[in-house]
């Protein structure tokens, strides 16, 4: 049994620390002897890597609970360089003192959250220098309230080799960054393009509305759109209203083709995005999205007037075989699709066209306008070789388009659905019930074409008034035994849908239907008949 007496001796105590070290170091021995029997640490160190980075991906390098399971692990966390190419500056430094050291030659990513004082960044630049050649991403805050001058002027002065994406406010600029790829800021007025913008394949334009910057220069932003020569994704979003190009608009020669651009979305002004189209030719296997908001400036009134006449900018308008328009007072916009695919990526194309009647003006919101022209997005689409058109509407527009205009320009149209989401209690607009058969009717005139020749389905869903319920069967017979004439086909419609909004009885929507059953089974395929009452 060891001795426990109590003595002062120096020397004796020194002996018993040493045997107390010498028993604590068997026991940690054995405990890792028995653990290493244990099956989950028995696995190969490549593959506990595999699981700490699964476990960080997406984030910083944080004190991780996975490191602190036992001591096996924790130095398997600590001494691989792969897991320490993520690091974060906050109110401290000292992750990323720690991160540089583990990392070893590893490229690292750093990103200063706005929290970081000067005292921070100076620190956390200091740490940095030595190991610049080996950053790969920089992200600094994007608000342009927040200004370094010792952080602008290090990375002004200092060349960055190994550096593939930054973010930034716009005012800080690089001296030599031959790999950058990635470009992310909000101030577009501080920056210049530079030969490195011609080696960029993703930029992205934010503009921080909280920091009350001057209105952005359409000159700035076409000079940049026409420096983009490997652009693969370019995002622009600034709802303000810029300060409008003095320069005239070029001819379609001089206009510039993106032709590695597969992703384009723009948030502008739409004055804007309707100069910047005559500026780019976008290619057709590209996904776009596009929103043009108003300003007090001149503003588009129709989703047409953000397209330049000659459509040469938006190629992917002619390839369109699935569309679906929202035509309403207060927005109008355009999805399109150039294949039948659900799945619709890059390759396949995709195109999507918002004016909205509202619009956000720096901090303020703006008032609601009237969109004139209701028939507008329609026509936008009226060029491509549609086969399957979908049309959302309000009562008010769909009083007020040319129906039989738009329907002859649809001339290999095979399928058409409109929704008018009127609300059953809502009886402000008294919709004509025969307005769209009618289109579609092709009449007794010989000389009259069919519109939509090709049309075979055909599903409607409206509110139709109850004064009109012995009129409607009629209007749709006609048209349908017209077209079957007309068309010199078998059946009229290979499939009907109907789905009718209406202020009536029971008893009385019995009688309509089976009357449409009656008339209607002759000239189609396959009926279908819903209604929704009113109460």
């Amino acid at each position: 049994m060891p001795d426990i007496t109590f003595t002062s001796d120096p020397k004796t105590c020194a002996q018993r620390l040493v045997e107390r070290a010498r028993i604590c170091g068997g026991v940690q021995a054995l405990c890792a002897l028995v653990n290493a029997e244990e099956p989950i640490n028995r696995l190969p160190v490549e593959l506990l890597v595999e699981i700490f980075s699964y476990l960080q991906a997406g984030c910083y390098q944080r004190n991780v609970a996975c490191h602190r399971v036992c001591r096996h692990w924790s130095v398997v966390g600590a001494t691989t360089p792969e897991l320490w190419h993520n690091l974060a500056v906050g109110t401290r430094t000292n992750l990323l003192r720690t991160g540089l050291a583990r990392s070893k030659d590893m490229e690292v990513t750093i990103a200063v959250g706005e929290r970081a004082n000067k005292h921070i960044t100076a620190q956390s630049l200091a740490l940095i220098g030595p190991h610049v050649h080996r950053v790969r991403a920089l992200h600094l805050p994007l608000d342009p309230t927040y200004r370094d001058p010792e952080l602008t002027t290090f990375l002004s002065t200092t060349p960055m080799r190994a550096l593939r994406s930054l973010s930034a406010d716009g005012t800080q600029i690089l001296l030599s960054a031959p790999l950058l790829q990635v470009l992310q800021f909000s101030n577009i007025n501080a920056f210049i393009p530079t030969p490195s913008f011609s080696q960029l394949r993703k930029l992205v334009y934010d503009r921080n509305l909280k920091g009350h910057l001057p209105s952005t220069a359409l000159d700035t932003m076409v000079d940049i759109l026409h420096s983009l020569e490997n652009i693969e994704e370019l995002s622009l979003t600034d709802t303000t209203t810029p300060m409008m190009s003095t320069r005239p608009i070029p001819p379609v020669t001089a206009t510039k083709t993106l032709r590695r651009l597969r992703k384009i979305r723009l948030r502008l002004a739409a004055v804007a995005v309707e100069r910047l189209l005559h500026e780019i030719v976008i290619p057709p296997i590209a996904e776009v999205d596009i929103v043009g908001h108003y300003g007090p400036r001149p503003p588009v009134k129709c989703l047409g007037e953000l397209i330049p006449p000659n459509r040469v900018c938006l190629p992917i308008l002619t390839r369109l075989v699935i569309a679906r328009v929202c035509v309403t007072q207060w927005e109008h916009h355009v999805t399109g699709y150039v294949s039948f695919q659900d799945d619709h990526d890059f390759e396949e194309g995709r195109i999507y066209l918002r004016v909205p009647g509202k619009a956000y003006l720096g901090a303020k919101l703006n008032t609601c306008r009237h969109l004139h022209d209701v028939s507008d997005p329609l026509l936008v689409v009226c060029h491509s070789p549609l086969e399957v058109l979908h049309i959302r509407c309000t009562p008010g527009p769909i009083e007020d388009i040319d129906w039989r205009d738009v329907f002859m320009r649809f001339g290999t149209l095979r399928e058409l659905n409109i929704v008018s989401e009127e609300r059953i209690r809502d009886r402000k607009w008294p919709m004509r019930g025969e307005l769209l058969f009618d289109a579609l009717n092709p009449g007794l005139d010989a000389a009259r074409r069919a519109a939509c020749p090709a049309l075979r389905r055909l599903s409607i869903t409206r509110r139709i008034p109850s004064r009109t319920m012995n009129s409607i069967p009629l209007c749709i017979v006609s048209c349908l035994e017209a077209r079957r004439e007309a068309l010199g086909t078998q059946l009229a419609l290979d499939e009907l849908t109907l789905c009718f909004q209406v202020w009536s009885s029971h008893k009385n929507t019995l009688l309509a239907q089976k009357f449409f059953e009656k008339a209607l089974g002759p000239l189609v395929g396959s009926l279908s008949l819903s209604w929704e009452l009113g109460s």
